[in-house]
């Protein structure tokens, strides 16, 4: 029993990150990448963190969820290696990365780029600074080439049928006429857009014109920022110009109506973007099969939703989700004697730390006669084959000895972990916030198990609960 309150205290994880700017993108390159060097690390091991359709050039750290909760279980300690495709996955902005780059560094993460050709995370701050510096340059880069093209002429575009126009001089010239199938459509998106009132509004019309027009909601937001359809586009000083060879749809004027609405409104649909995408730190399995459940990103200002491939029934929204497991945290924690805690848990890790120490020691005195065994044995002239055996030998001692102290190391950190849960518990629950409750979840909860009408969640412990006073909704482990 206590060995399983260690491990789930101290047991760090690999976390993989993957992300794609936009929804025509798919993961399948990183994530085979990345498998190559994930392929020895057993699964329960890994932390997958996805942002889907997530640009780094236009949404901050704080709005790309998987990220967000990633630099949190960095930050508490919870991982020790990160796999990545490459710099430009975890920011384009050079002050983003390199605040994520101190925090590498700060809680020793070995980071993994998995590109072709992608130079080794380094230690020197200096050169990952302009590592930063090149990526942010290349995706501005890319970024402006990309929409200066788009923004004149599109390959193709909703509501457009595009015309080659043959010129005398020999050159040619792309006309686009309006396509009566989605003019109307994408007339009255425009329209009923530039009337919303509510942040629930919203929703409601993206959700009827990403029926009417198949497209995702997030391309028609993408659609409601583009003036091609008034038959302009703005330029690198914000002001709109003129395209003669492009059939309005709509009037700049209602374009603009539309911009304001989105600027007004823009806090509220990053949310509702965000509720869509955000994932639970635990993932929940089936009361049935046993087996994970698979996330399913939810509609623009829905929540995204857990469910069982082969029982369906068996599902619950993240929303949802998350807030029966700060209940449940929450209610642990008003059950659980914090001295028990720090009594069982203290004892196992100083049990522990004992047991490396003389571990250390013994390896010590191996280490040292092996040293004087090779000095009596050698001289600096002898040949490099009748010594190399040796050599092995001890650089095999002491990267074993230098593994033991980093266990007790971590093991010395894991007390301070210890003595920060019980001080938590013993402060109360009433002045933890729900990142805290969340925090402690992952700490706590064995497995979350989905039924069809009831969640039950498995804790590590039993020794922590005051006599009789489990709740409800947990079984004991």
């Amino acid at each position: 029993m206590q060995s399983r309150i260690q491990s789930a205290i101290i047991k760090k994880k690999v976390a993989e990150y993957r992300r794609t700017s936009s929804g025509g993108q798919d993961l399948k390159l990183q994530t085979e990448t990345n498998a190559e060097y994930l392929e020895d690390t057993p699964k329960e091991d890994i932390l997958e963190f996805v942002d889907f359709d997530v640009s780094a050039t236009k949404l901050s750290m704080e709005n790309r969820p998987a990220l967000a909760r990633m630099l949190k279980l960095i930050e508490n300690g919870m991982i020790s290696r990160l796999v990545v495709y490459e710099r430009d996955r975890l920011a384009r902005n050079v002050y983003e990365y390199i605040f994520m780059v101190k925090k590498f560094h700060k809680y020793e993460v070995e980071v993994v780029f998995t590109a072709l050709n992608a130079p080794p995370f380094s230690k020197d701050l200096f050169l990952e600074t302009w590592y930063g510096v090149s990526a942010q340059f290349e995706g501005n880069r890319i970024s402006n080439r990309l929409s200066d093209a788009r923004k004149r002429n599109p390959t193709s575009l909703i509501g457009y049928k595009k015309q080659i126009i043959k010129k005398e001089n020999g050159t040619s010239q792309r006309i686009y006429k309006a396509d009566r199938k989605n003019k109307d459509e994408l007339h009255d998106l425009f329209y009923e857009f530039s009337r919303i009132e509510h942040r629930e509004d919203i929703f409601e019309v993206i959700m009827k014109y990403r029926k009417l027009l198949d497209r995702k909601e997030f391309r028609i937001i993408d659609i409601l920022r583009t003036p091609f359809f008034a038959a302009h586009y703005e330029g690198t000083d914000g002001a709109y110009h003129k395209l003669s060879n492009v059939e309005p749809i709509i009037s700049l004027e209602l374009f603009k109506q539309v911009q304001e609405k989105l600027a007004e409104f823009d806090q509220g649909i990053q949310q509702g973007i965000s509720l869509s995408q955000n994932t639970v730190q635990i993932t929940p399995t089936c009361g049935k099969c046993n087996s994970e459940l698979k996330f399913k990103k939810g509609n623009i200002g829905e929540s995204g939703i857990y469910i069982c491939s082969r029982h369906r029934k068996n599902s619950i929204s993240a929303l949802e989700l998350n807030e029966t497991i700060i209940e449940s945290v929450r209610q642990v924690l008003g059950k659980i004697s914090a001295n028990s805690v720090e009594k069982i848990a203290l004892k196992a890790v100083n049990k522990q730390i004992q047991q490396l120490n003389k571990q250390s020691d013994e390896l010590f005195i191996q280490l040292e006669a092996l040293c004087l065994k090779f000095t009596s044995l050698f001289k600096p002239t002898d040949n490099l084959n009748q010594t190399k055996k040796l050599q092995k030998q001890i650089k095999t001692l002491r990267e074993h000895l230098s593994d033991t102290q980093n266990q007790i190391a971590s093991l010395q950190l894991v007390k301070e972990e210890v003595r920060t849960l019980t001080g938590l518990v013993k402060k109360g629950v009433m002045e933890l916030n729900e990142k805290s409750y969340l925090d402690l979840a992952v700490l706590l909860i064995a497995n979350i198990q989905v039924e069809e009408d009831y969640v039950l969640f498995h804790y590590y412990f039993s020794e922590f609960f005051k006599e009789g006073e489990a709740p409800a909704n947990v079984a004991i482990e």
